[in-house]
């Protein structure tokens, strides 16, 4: 069944190069994004949350549930049946990306949800509650901890430890947790990404990356031993300056990546700046968007 893979990385690169000619021939994998802040298609709803769809040859995958059910009336529009989902990855505990467990879980009786441990915590922004649902029970069943990369189906791998290369590009200030009965500054230590590796490349699907999208880069570069494609996701970098978006730039020119699909907590303003600096091919990924890899 679902197999984790050790520190190290040494028998996941040894995996990774036996399949690497299947790999290359297969099926391709088409990532929807059921709700983020825009929407610009028909009928659809927008709200501040996040959550997409990974459609593979063997099973579906949901990446995050936004703020509530919104983006189940989405997916019932796209023609997404949620009560087939395989798997719900949870990306860390904010209520913009968890919102809709409980009510995911009232249609889909299946599907194991995959998450940390600590994402369960409470959660604060300065006074406000950010956390999980504090209401959200009987499910516990459900929930499979993720410590250790894992090989969730083949050719995606979630990622639970983000190595802070760079500093200057953690997005955690304001935020809080607790911890031992203790209100301590939240190091999203929580959070997980999704990597695909494939034609020896790499796709990364983050969520949120408070941790830094150049770290969970540097992180995935470095664990499977490849170059880096493609970059799906939320940069947490809307009220940030322009230095940020220069930093994630020059990262990713430095790192020929050819494709950038921002979206959610980037921004409007910072997504244009990086289409301006940025070498790749830089789009906004609204609601309703897909994307083949």
């Amino acid at each position: 069944m679902n197999r984790t893979i050790g520190q190290g990385g040494l028998e996941i690169r040894k995996i990774l190069k036996g399949r690497l000619t299947i790999l290359k021939r297969m099926t391709t994998i088409k990532v929807t994004t059921l709700i983020e802040n825009s929407c610009f298609q028909g009928k659809l709803i927008a709200e501040h949350g996040l959550s997409m769809i990974l459609e593979t040859p063997t099973a579906s995958i949901l990446f995050d549930t936004g703020a509530g059910p919104n983006f189940i009336a989405n997916a019932n529009i796209l023609g997404f049946d949620i009560s087939k989902v395989d798997y719900l990855v949870i990306s860390h505990g904010h209520y913009d990306h968890t919102g809709g467990i409980r009510q995911f879980c009232e249609i889909n009786k299946k599907a194991t949800i995959l998450l940390k441990e600590n994402a369960l915590a409470p959660k604060f922004s300065g006074e406000r509650y950010v956390g999980v649902d504090r209401e959200l029970t009987g499910i516990e069943n459900r929930f499979q901890f993720v410590d250790q990369v894992m090989e969730l189906i083949p050719s995606v791998f979630i990622v639970p430890e983000i190595q802070i290369t760079n500093p200057d590009d953690k997005r955690t200030s304001g935020f809080k947790t607790v911890k031992n009965n203790e209100l301590i500054d939240d190091d999203f230590s929580d959070e997980l990404f999704i990597c695909i590796p494939a034609n020896e490349e790499l796709t990364i699907i983050s969520s949120c990356s408070h941790n830094g999208i150049t770290n969970i880069c540097e992180t995935a570069k470095n664990f499977f031993n490849l170059p880096i494609k493609r970059v799906i996701g939320g940069f947490h970098i809307s009220k940030t300056g322009y230095e940020s978006s220069q930093l994630i730039s020059n990262y990713f020119n430095a790192n020929s990546v050819s494709e950038v699909f921002t979206c959610h907590c980037t921004g409007i303003d910072q997504f244009a700046s990086i289409k301006q600096l940025c070498n790749a091919v830089v789009k906004y990924n609204s609601t309703g968007d897909s994307i083949l890899i």
